[in-house]
C-alpha cells in the first residue's frame, strides 16, 4: 500500500506541480504563523518573533527546495524546464532552429544509413546458423581468377564430395509474373533442395523445394517471399495458390519468413526448382555452388578434396574444357558476399563521424551574420545583436 501511495504522490507532484506548490506555501505559512504566535505569547516583540521564526525555519526558499527534492521528481522537472527553455530559444530564432534541425537530421540519417548497411551486410549471416561453415564453391585457375560451376561440376559434387553435409546449387535471373494481380517482371532464382538445406532456410508456411521437385517429370512448384505473397494475394496464406511464371502455372508450396529476401547471397522474390540435366560437355559455367562443411572439416581439407575431384574429372571432359589448372575451390560464403565491404563500411562510418561536425561548421560560417549572432546569443545566453 505504501508503494502505491508513494507512486501517487510522485505523479501528483509531477503533473500537478502548481497545486502542490500552493499547498506547500500554505503549510509553510501556517507553521511560520504558529511559531510567531508562540513566541509573541512568551513576550517576544512581534517583529523580532517573526525574524527568529524565519531563522529557526531555515529560510522559506531553502525549505521549498528540500521538499521538492524529497518528492523524487526533480530530475524530470529540470528536464522539462530545459526542454521548454530550448524550444523558446528555437522559436525566437527560426533560422537557427532550421540549421539545428538540418544538422541533426543529417546526423540521424547518416547513423541510420550506416546501421542499415551494416545490418544487411555485416550482420546478415546470422540467419544462416553456423555461418562459419558455409562456403561458396568456384572454379579457379589463379588466386585472382574465379568463376561459377558447370553442370558437370554440380553432378560430380552431388555424387563424389566428402567434405559437406549439405551442398546445393542455384542460379539467378528474372521472369514475367502473372496471375492474381498486375503482370510484372520480378527478380527470380532457381535452386536445388540442397541449396536450402545448406543455408538452413525454413519456410514461414508450407515447405521448401525437395529432390522430387527437381525431376523433369515433377509438377511446377514455387516458393515466394512474404512480401510477394502479400502483394499478390492480399495475405501471406499463399500455399496451394496458383501463380503464372513465364507463362507456366506453378503451385506455391511455401512462403519464406517476413524480411527474408536473400539466401546464400542471392536476392529473389520467387524461388523455383533447379533441374540439372545430364550434360554433354563441360560448360557453360552457370551455377552458384553453396556447401556447409561437415563438423571437423576445415576449409583447407575441403579444398584438397575438391582439387582431387577436379583432377579426376579433367580427363573425362578434356575435349570440351582444356584448362587443366582449373580447380573447384571453396571460399567462405560471408567473404564472397561482402568482399572488402566490411572495411568500406567502417571507412564510411568514420567518414560520417568526420563529415557531420564539418557540416555544422560549414553551415554556421555560411549563415548570414544575423543568424551567426543568434547562434552566439543562444550559446552564451546573451541578447543577439542586430545590424
Amino acid at each position: 500500500m505504501s508503494l502505491m501511495t508513494d507512486l501517487s504522490e510522485r505523479c501528483r507532484a509531477l503533473f500537478r506541480r502548481d497545486r502542490a506548490d500552493r499547498e506547500l506555501d500554505e503549510e509553510l505559512t501556517f507553521h511560520l504563523d504558529q511559531d510567531v504566535a508562540t513566541r509573541i505569547a512568551r513576550g517576544v516583540d512581534p517583529n523580532l518573533a517573526r525574524r527568529d521564526a524565519l531563522v529557526a525555519l531555515g529560510g522559506v526558499s531553502q525549505v521549498k527546495e528540500s521538499v521538492r527534492d524529497a518528492r523524487g521528481v526533480r530530475l524530470l522537472e529540470d528536464l522539462g524546464g530545459d526542454i521548454r527553455h530550448a524550444f523558446r530559444h528555437l522559436r525566437a530564432s527560426p533560422m537557427f532552429a532550421a540549421t539545428v534541425i538540418l544538422v541533426l537530421g543529417g546526423a540521424l540519417g547518416a547513423a541510420v544509413t550506416v546501421f542499415a548497411v551494416a545490418d544487411s551486410s555485416l550482420l546478415s549471416d546470422r540467419r544462416y546458423g553456423v555461418s562459419d561453415r558455409l562456403v561458396r564453391i568456384y572454379q579457379t585457375n589463379s588466386p585472382t581468377n574465379r568463376w561459377s560451376l558447370s553442370s558437370v561440376d554440380a553432378l560430380a559434387l552431388f555424387d563424389e564430395q566428402r567434405s559437406f553435409d549439405a551442398i546445393g546449387f542455384a542460379r539467378r535471373g528474372d521472369l514475367a509474373l502473372a496471375g492474381a494481380g498486375v503482370p510484372e517482371r520480378v527478380v527470380a532464382a532457381w535452386a536445388t533442395s540442397g541449396f536450402f538445406a545448406a543455408v538452413a532456410a525454413t519456410p514461414a508456411t508450407g515447405r521448401l523445394i525437395t529432390r522430387v521437385d527437381e525431376l523433369e517429370s515433377a509438377a511446377p512448384v514455387a516458393i515466394v517471399s512474404y512480401a510477394l505473397a502479400r502483394e499478390r494475394f492480399g495475405n501471406s496464406d499463399a500455399v496451394g495458390r496458383d501463380i503464372v511464371a513465364d507463362g507456366v502455372h506453378h503451385t506455391i508450396v511455401g512462403v519464406l519468413p517476413v524480411g527474408v529476401v536473400e539466401l546464400g547471397g542471392i536476392r529473389s522474390r520467387i524461388w523455383l526448382p533447379l533441374k540439372i540435366r545430364t550434360p554433354t560437355r563441360k560448360g557453360p559455367f552457370w551455377l552458384r555452388g553453396i556447401g556447409r562443411l561437415r563438423p571437423g572439416v576445415s576449409i583447407e581439407m575441403a579444398a584438397q578434396d575438391l582439387a582431387d575431384l577436379s583432377r579426376c574429372l579433367f580427363p573425362l571432359w578434356a575435349s570440351s574444357f582444356r584448362d587443366q589448372s582449373a580447380m573447384m575451390t571453396p571460399f567462405p560464403l560471408r567473404d564472397t558476399i561482402l568482399g572488402d565491404a566490411s572495411k568500406r563500411i567502417g571507412l564510411f562510418g568514420g567518414a560520417v563521424l568526420r563529415v557531420i561536425p564539418d557540416c555544422g561548421h560549414a553551415l554556421y560560417f555560411e549563415l548570414p551574420d544575423l543568424v551567426a549572432d543568434e547562434v552566439i546569443a543562444f550559446l552564451t545566453d546573451a541578447p543577439a545583436t542586430t545590424s
